[in-house]
């Protein structure tokens, strides 16, 4: 158990799941059953989900700032308006989606996270997507990753982690037991795995009270670590996508999948069809153009229709003045999403559509030398 409440550890017990006066969405493919709360907590087991038969004990986003200044589900994370629960997704089985600040803390880095879990029936995985939006006026650097709590067989203890590097996997299991776990970079590669064992991590063999110093060392450091065999109280590891800078109002992504087997080699075998799905899915749409792009372009929002959050792509052939907003079907502005210069290259603009009722919208791009205008469905 890593948070030590005595809620949460009655709760676990009778194979529920507490998350204060917060919702939390619970999905099950058929093989795996998961868990979304509002805090941004993800939790995985065998099909049908229980608090109690979680394996994935907890996986969650990190964003470090620096040694003093890294967001992170423990310390950090809060729930906003946008509280988890089901969202539609065109080419996805089943999606859950939240969105946590941090303002549990009030402490940098000052972001926004969208959650969204993806899961399609029949299959050894599930995707989660991790969405960081800057929310102040200026860029931040960031080294940007997962947190993952071990919890094979339905307990902590004596578990090796390690990371395939040909399968592009970290994983997990215990000797003489059948499941295997592990965890999958989808858009991009990996940047570093940095495997703890509990005790080396907290002080405490039953929270996480680990600090910042050592969340921003497991998350900024680069290489992948030897395999590491733990001790009673379990281990923890980083999964990690290295330092993006977010311009203001920009947004940054990492996407997994969580993939499951009974051995190694078909746990690697879903991780690979894992990474096919996330390729003949979200390449096309997410494709990252040439680092100079020859024009300006606003691509469709993804996912369309939406609810309640979605993305907005577009590509700048030049630094540029840009105003995004978005209007209702009478052509009323109903909320400005930029306003202010931005440089060359690729933007990704995350609109949540907060206090807003079903129906067609349209988002607009100005600069002073291009105009484009697309149509978005709101869907409640």
């Amino acid at each position: 158990m890593k948070r030590s409440l005595l809620l949460v550890f009655v709760a676990a017990f009778l194979g529920v799941e507490f998350a204060g006066a917060q919702p939390s969405a619970t999905g099950d493919n058929g093989v795996l059953g998961f868990n979304l709360n509002s805090y941004g907590r993800f939790r995985v087991s065998k099909s049908p989900y229980t608090s109690s038969a979680r394996e994935v004990d907890r996986m969650s986003f990190i964003a470090a700032l620096s040694e003093e200044d890294v967001f992170d589900y423990n310390e950090d994370g809060d729930s906003t308006s946008v509280t988890a629960a089901e969202i539609t997704i065109p080419g996805v089985d089943a999606a859950y989606q939240c969105i946590t600040d941090n303002e549990y803390s009030g402490e940098p880095p000052a972001v926004r996270v969208v959650h969204t879990v993806m899961s399609w029936n029949s299959t050894p995985y599930v995707f989660i997507r991790f969405q960081a939006v800057n929310t102040t006026a200026a860029p931040l650097e960031l080294y940007l990753g997962a947190a993952v709590i071990p919890r094979p067989s339905q307990t902590y203890g004596s578990e090796t982690v390690a990371y395939d590097a040909a399968g592009n996997t970290a994983y997990y299991y215990r000797t003489g037991e059948t499941p295997y776990w592990g965890t999958r970079l989808l858009n991009k590669p990996a940047y570093s795995v940095k495997i703890r064992d509990w005790d080396a991590y907290s002080p405490n063999p039953d929270s996480d009270e680990a600090t910042d110093s050592t969340r921003y060392a497991m998350t900024a450091a680069s290489g992948f670590d030897d395999a590491l065999t733990v001790g009673a109280n379990g281990s923890i590891y980083h999964h990690n996508g290295g330092l993006v800078t977010i311009a203001a109002g920009d947004t940054a992504e990492l996407v997994y999948a969580v993939v499951y087997g009974t051995s190694l080699s078909e746990l690697l075998a879903a991780s690979a069809a894992a990474q096919t799905r996330y390729d003949a899915i979200f390449t096309a749409v997410e494709a990252s153009p040439a680092d100079t792009p020859t024009g300006f372009a606003l691509q469709q929002n993804y996912p369309n229709p939406f609810n309640p959050a979605t993305q907005i792509h577009f590509t700048l052939a030049r630094p540029a003045n840009v105003q995004l907003a978005v209007y209702d079907a009478s052509g009323r502005e109903v909320s400005r999403l930029l306003n202010g210069r931005r440089p060359a290259g690729e933007h990704v603009v995350t609109f949540e559509a907060r206090g807003l009722t079903s129906g067609v919208y349209f988002y607009k791009l100005r600069t002073g030398e291009f105009t484009a205008t697309r149509k978005m469905l709101l869907v409640r």
